[in-house]
């Protein structure tokens, strides 16, 4: 059975900062190994993995993303930190079974892409105002 991709990475959703745009296509590439696995019918533990690994990635790439914007001084920190937050609870509460997992993929495709192309983009202005 072939699965098509879930989420399609555009070059418009770069930032202009090669360490976040490059952590955004890798996160895009986690939700699309989980929504295959779902997609594919994987027996659970694997969907988990795919799950965890989504999980700990962005984890990952949010702290990065926030000590960047913090160096900077960006004055909306918090804020972009909540949505984080957010996010990252969000992840935590996904139920992997399926019906459920087709709210939580577009939960994330939503979010990502109003993150990537709102949020981030107006540190984008930001980073590149303080440089």
């Amino acid at each position: 059975m072939q699965v098509s991709t879930f989420f399609v990475w555009k070059d418009s959703f770069n930032l202009g900062v090669e360490r976040i745009d490059g952590q955004h296509q890798c996160l895009f590439e986690v939700m699309n190994r989980l929504y295959v696995s779902l997609a594919s019918g994987d027996p659970e533990p694997i969907v988990i993995n795919a799950l965890n690994d989504l999980r700990f990635y962005a984890s990952q790439h949010f702290g990065e993303e926030e000590a960047i914007l913090a160096r900077a001084g960006y004055p909306e920190m918090e804020k972009h930190r909540a949505q984080h937050g957010y996010f990252s609870a969000q992840l935590e509460s996904f139920d992997v079974r399926r019906p459920k997992a087709s709210e939580a993929l577009s939960f994330l495709k939503d979010w990502f892409l109003q993150h990537i192309l709102g949020t981030d983009r107006k540190t984008e202005e930001w980073l590149r105002r303080s440089a």
